[in-house]
């Protein structure tokens, strides 16, 4: 459980999870992975929100911004061929679900283990409501 050491600017302080970085996986760690996932992604958006989880409408229009920024700025360096398969891309993420709490960030750097098993997942900063798919990209 952190503990927050000051307010103003935030200093959130928490104790060391043990171990490293997950550097190469084993069948076990995925499966460990697997069922944190699912709790995570199972958890009431409503609550975390109550617990400070930015809400699913604040996501989306930094989802929106985020895909209006690339339409803008890449589409048009593209090569023409390209461009149609790009704007079906970005159409299809418009339409991403914003239902589920997702990581966001969720990389080997953040997933830790002693080489027995993943002793922890760590930074959360990148958590939001979005579309659960994301985790695993």
């Amino acid at each position: 459980v952190p503990e927050v050491v000051r307010e103003d600017p935030l200093v959130v302080r928490h104790e060391a999870v043990p171990g490293g970085p997950l550097s190469a996986s084993t069948s076990r760690e995925g499966r460990e992975l697997g069922v944190f996932l699912r709790a995570l992604h199972r958890c009431p958006v409503a609550e975390a929100v109550d617990h400070g989880l930015l809400p699913a409408e604040v996501s989306g229009r930094a989802l929106a911004g985020l895909l209006d920024r690339f339409e803008a700025e890449v589409l048009p360096v593209l090569p023409a061929e390209h461009v149609a398969a790009a704007r079906e891309l970005l159409d299809t993420a418009r339409s991403f679900p914003m239902d589920t709490l997702v990581h966001g960030d969720l990389n080997p750097d953040h997933v830790l283990t002693t080489g027995t098993g993943i002793t922890g997942v760590i930074d959360f900063g990148d958590a939001h409501c979005g579309d659960p798919a994301r985790d695993l990209a």
